[in-house]
């Protein structure tokens, strides 16, 4: 059987996650629309993991990322040890 003060309690803990949710993107959107544009002709580095990723945020960034993959070709990824 359910209690009814555990609704309340469900309300509450959904109301604060949606504000630390809020919090924490506020930044993050803040600064991806920031107005300086000084720096629109650099890329920008991503790391992936291995292969697939690498080769989909290439396709996505196009000439505005530049992609590092971390896993050399020939290398299984879940071997890979980074230094």
């Amino acid at each position: 059987m359910v209690s009814v003060q555990s609704f309340p309690a469900r309300r509450l803990a959904r109301i604060v996650l949606a504000g630390l949710l809020a919090a924490a993107l506020t930044p993050t959107a803040a600064h991806a629309t920031r107005s300086d544009h000084s720096d629109s002709k650099k890329k920008v580095t991503v790391a992936a993991a291995f292969f697939p990723l690498a080769a989909a945020v290439a396709q996505v960034g196009g000439p505005l990322v530049k992609v590092a993959n971390l896993t050399p070709a020939g290398v299984e990824p879940h071997d890979l040890e980074l230094n």
